[in-house]
């Protein structure tokens, strides 16, 4: 069994270490999805092995998070 982790992120270069360290002990690839992060986030979990997804919601919007967690890891099955 493959398992992958997906993952909101918007400027979490603090705690994106420890957090890609855990999930990396059960899980073969982790997903960022990037919502215009201005710090070091996305470089750190390149650095790490992470598969970048450019994920632009300017807007708090419920729906649209729905719709993201339900249809997401469609496009990236193996």
């Amino acid at each position: 069994m493959k398992i992958g982790c997906f993952v909101l992120c918007y400027n979490e270069e603090r705690i994106l270490p420890h957090f890609l360290k855990y999930y990396y002990t059960f899980c073969e690839d982790v997903y960022l999805l990037d919502n215009n992060s201005i710090d070091n986030s996305v470089e750190i979990a390149k650095s790490d092995g992470c598969k970048i997804i450019k994920w632009d919601n300017e807007e708090i919007n419920e729906y649209k998070y729905i719709e993201m967690k339900n249809n997401i890891y469609k496009d990236y099955e193996k």
